[in-house]
């Protein structure tokens, strides 16, 4: 559920500046189209990746909220209620003693038997990440279509054996990769675990707006371990992030069951972080072959290693699984948007910019906030809607480009000067010269050229 590029954590100037030199007018208007293609192909991406964000998250709480079963048996719940009072003594009586009735009233109380059939985050956790699979067979699949396309010939041995070349040229060992790659799954099944399992409590907007924080943790863990360059101004946006968690630990007054299900999804934040950083850090730069086998490597160990711990856990009754009801439905619909999400994050960034990956995220909350009150009749006011209103401004501020302040200042200096401009033609009719302070002859009111 990683749904930003993992070869890009360097946060660039709204990610839509491109560096390419240009004198001649051809050359740029050749950019301007480029990069008008590479806009819109962004709009499509973030909208797409909103709803596949915000469909998988509505299938897997529709799992978890069908999941009870009402059997044919009924249940006789007995209630009984003793009352004692105490009889007046005998007035006859020379030793002034009393004697206690008690009266019993019996009340029967007949129950239809409902059974929990599906209660398993662990087992939702694991099926979607078994669809990561698919990563390398997709790619393989669209390398083999362009190359159709193209007329050109590249068989899927000689892109496996670049991809495993390519991990072999950084230094990896047999043992340190496949030890690496195991690391790699199991922060991937802490992560989607603390998320699923924070499905259950919350709603899928305050879910969707605490996950969200992690591109503010990520903006932290590079600045301590890639050694980025230090912003003010996203220090500020992490502040802001953490208020609005600190509302929404409360939304619901002093309650352990909201305080356990927020700090959860904060740690599935916390753990998508150190997920991206970490690759950086530890893999780097990777071809789109390497990262699909790497994915794919990831979705191979959890489908071998983890399914004894699932067992382990239903045994032991901490899920609770009834195996032939078990919503293959909404987990599969679910398993296979998320997949579509993680895609289009991660090789979203041949079409289109990162920010539009990033807004790919912040827009599910609005979306998701539709959904809750139109079906879910969820009220979002007081602290609930303010901790999601600053999270969602915290994530905009993360985003600011490096030299904000540039930007900022010649906005307000060409403001300056029009607004100098405008003042200069209603006093004199014309625009003074700046250099002599007189009334320049060779401009028009305007201020153009004669």
């Amino acid at each position: 559920m990683l749904v930003s590029a993992v070869n890009s954590t360097k946060f660039r100037p709204f990610g839509i500046n491109d560096q390419t030199n240009s004198d001649t007018e051809e050359n740029y208007t050749e950019k301007c189209s480029v990069k008008t293609k590479k806009i819109l192909r962004g709009i499509f991406l973030m909208i797409s990746i909103s709803f596949t964000w915000v469909g998988a998250l509505y299938l897997m709480k529709i799992s978890f909220a069908n999941n009870t079963y009402k059997s044919n048996g009924f249940s006789l719940h007995l209630t009984s209620n003793v009352s004692t009072a105490a009889a007046a003594a005998d007035i006859g009586g020379s030793d002034g003693g009393g004697s206690d009735k008690h009266e019993t009233q019996t009340t029967y109380i007949i129950e239809e038997d409902i059974e929990i059939i599906f209660d398993g985050p662990l087992l939702a956790t694991w099926y979607c990440s078994l669809w990561m699979i698919m990563f390398l067979p997709i790619y393989i699949i669209s390398q083999l279509c362009c190359s159709c396309c193209h007329k050109e010939n590249e068989s899927i041995k000689k892109m496996f054996v670049e991809s495993v070349q390519g991990f072999m040229e950084k230094g990896f060992t047999l043992m340190q990769f496949f030890g690496r790659c195991g690391s790699f799954c199991l922060l991937w099944i802490l992560t989607n675990y603390m998320l699923i399992f924070s499905l259950r409590i919350l709603d899928v907007t305050v879910v969707m707006a605490l996950f969200s924080c992690s591109v503010s943790i990520v903006y932290l863990l590079s600045w301590v371990v890639l050694h980025q360059q230090f912003v003010g101004i996203r220090i500020v946006a992490v502040i802001i992030c953490d208020i609005g968690i600190a509302l929404l630990v409360y939304m619901d007054g002093v309650q352990h069951k909201t305080l356990a299900a927020v700090t959860i999804a904060i740690g599935s934040a916390i753990g998508a972080a150190i997920y991206k950083v970490f690759f950086k850090r530890i893999i780097g730069y990777t071809s789109f072959a390497q990262m699909s086998l790497f994915f794919s490597l990831i979705g191979l160990m959890n489908a071998i290693l983890m399914w004894p711990l699932i067992m382990l856990l239903y045994l032991f009754g901490a899920e609770t699984i009834v195996w032939s009801l078990i919503p293959w439905t909404t987990l599969t619909g679910s398993a296979v948007l998320l997949l579509l999400a993680n895609i289009f994050g991660n090789f979203g960034i041949v079409w289109t910019y990162e920010l539009f990956l990033n807004l790919g995220i912040f827009m599910a909350i609005p979306i998701s906030s539709v959904i809750d009150i139109l079906i879910y009749k969820s009220v979002f006011q007081d602290m609930k809607l303010s901790g999601i209103l600053l999270i969602m401004f915290g994530f905009i501020v993360v985003l600011l480009p490096d030299n904000w302040n540039e930007y900022l200042g010649d906005l307000l200096r060409k403001r300056l000067a029009k607004w100098k401009r405008r003042e200069q033609i209603k006093k004199n009719g014309r625009v003074q010269d700046t250099s002599t302070g007189q009334v320049s002859r060779l401009r028009t009111n305007s201020g153009r050229v004669k």
